[in-house]
């Protein structure tokens, strides 16, 4: 029972004219009717009662338009599934990211993106840097959000940002009290950091900076997660260097203070396995050059944050 056989004999049941029915499907009168024929012989009945004034269904013909229907719909239907996937149209995409990310960029990159592609599934898993570069290479990511990692084998990692980095303090702490400080001025206070084997070169990056204007940072406590360093910054327990996006968390009892220029900042990455061919990640990934394109370049002054970072669209 083929599917342009039974278009032939949806068109006719519902037009009830040869003519105008093989007009429709856009196939000749005899043509068509060798389509009815050829499916009357298939199901051993007659569908259509034909008189040189009327056509008419049989009860054997309307018992089987429903069934008909469903099947050229959900032919239709799987064959705009292949074409969408196809184009990357349709399919998942799994991300990871960092928390600086998941509070800054990445929401209203996700937002551009599903409004574009509403039929694809995104699936968003929290990792830190070591963790989402191990999963691109096992292929338990598409693309991964990361800050200041070098190339790792089989991945392409691209800067889209560069963001400025803010001290973090508790919000009673006396240096709170600024309205910018400068990186030396937290030399003597006890550290909350990530650690080192979670971003090996953003950790490295902040280390430097620290020694850059005279001081090497006391790391007291190592944080795994976000919430986990701010709730130990809030509880007293020291300060921290992060990048600008963890203003987006507002914690109650942790202060965010920008830094005195010239600031430190630290690039916010993209990475992707090379030579992956999936055209739901060309898509994601056009987005994203979006995005990119409308940040500053390195040395250039940040613009002031804003809720939706994305410039153009």
């Amino acid at each position: 029972m083929e599917l342009r056989t039974l278009r032939s004999f949806l068109a006719v049941a519902e037009e009830l004219h040869f003519g105008r029915a093989a007009e429709r499907v856009g196939v000749s009168q005899p043509s068509l009717s060798q389509h009815i024929a050829r499916l009357e012989a298939e199901l051993g009945t007659a569908l259509f009662e034909r008189t040189s004034r009327r056509v008419r269904l049989t009860s054997a013909g309307a018992a089987l338009i429903p069934g008909a229907r469903r099947a050229v719909i959900e032919v239709e239907r799987a064959a705009r599934a292949a074409r969408d996937a196809a184009s990357g149209g349709s399919g998942e995409l799994l991300i990871g990211a960092l928390g600086s990310a998941l509070n800054g960029a990445l929401p209203p990159l996700v937002r551009a993106f599903t409004a574009q592609n509403p039929d694809v599934d995104v699936d968003i898993r929290q990792l830190d840097t070591a963790e989402q570069l191990a999963a691109l290479q096992d292929r338990r990511l598409d693309v991964g959000f990361i800050r200041s990692a070098q190339p790792a084998p089989g991945l392409i990692v691209t800067t889209i940002a560069e963001e400025p980095l803010v001290a973090v303090l508790p919000a009673d702490h006396p240096l709170a009290a600024d309205p910018a400080l400068a990186l030396d001025a937290l030399a003597d206070e006890p550290f909350v950091f990530w650690p080192r084997q979670a971003s090996v070169d953003f950790y490295d990056d902040v280390i430097n900076a620290c020694r850059h204007v005279g001081f090497s940072p006391r790391v007291k406590f190592e944080a795994h997660g976000a919430e986990t360093l701010l709730g130990l910054i809030a509880a007293g327990l020291g300060v921290s260097v992060q990048p600008e996006p963890y203003r987006n968390l507002a914690r109650t009892g942790v202060a965010f203070r920008p830094l005195a220029a010239p600031a430190p900042t630290t690039t916010l990455q993209v990475a992707r396995r090379r030579g992956d061919s999936s055209p739901v990640v060309r898509r994601f990934l056009a987005v994203v050059d979006t995005f990119a394109a409308g940040q500053p370049q390195a040395g250039t002054p940040p613009s002031p944050p804003t809720t939706n970072p994305i410039k153009g669209g």
